[in-house]
């Protein structure tokens, strides 16, 4: 999440920057000292701002999905792990088969066995529980 976060600032900062240099630019046309300045130009300017507050604001909204999907990510492992503490004895085998089937998957990830790694997710419903997404 964190890694997740700096990229998101780090995006968001350059198109701040990118949405004051258009401003600036606007601003700098608006401050001619006694000049006509023609309404075209302002209103291409003035599209050039509100183009630049559309990519910052769908950036924005991007950067924000992202957190949280790994948010919920995050959510559904504790819940996994919280299934633990509250489940009876005859269920704790089960879990025990998830938690190694979980280590299995992240280990066949870690070692590039992709295709292995998504079959066995899949076939114990543990995609969520996995960074098979990353």
């Amino acid at each position: 999440m964190n890694k997740k976060f700096r990229s998101a600032q780090k995006t968001l900062d350059r198109e701040v920057s990118h949405v004051q240099a258009v401003s600036n630019e606007l601003e700098k046309s608006l401050k001619t000292d006694g000049t006509y300045v023609a309404s075209g130009e302002i209103s291409k300017l003035l599209g050039g701002v509100v183009a630049r507050l559309q990519v910052l604001k769908r950036k924005a909204q991007e950067s924000i999905a992202e957190e949280l999907q790994a948010g919920m990510v995050c959510k559904r492992r504790l819940d996994h792990l919280k299934d633990h503490a509250n489940t009876s004895s005859s269920a704790v085998n089960q879990w025990r088969r998830q938690r190694l089937d979980r280590m299995l998957v992240e280990y066949f990830l870690r070692k590039g066995y992709y295709k292995t790694a998504t079959k066995l997710a899949d076939s114990s419903e543990l995609r969520d529980l996995t960074n098979i997404g990353i």
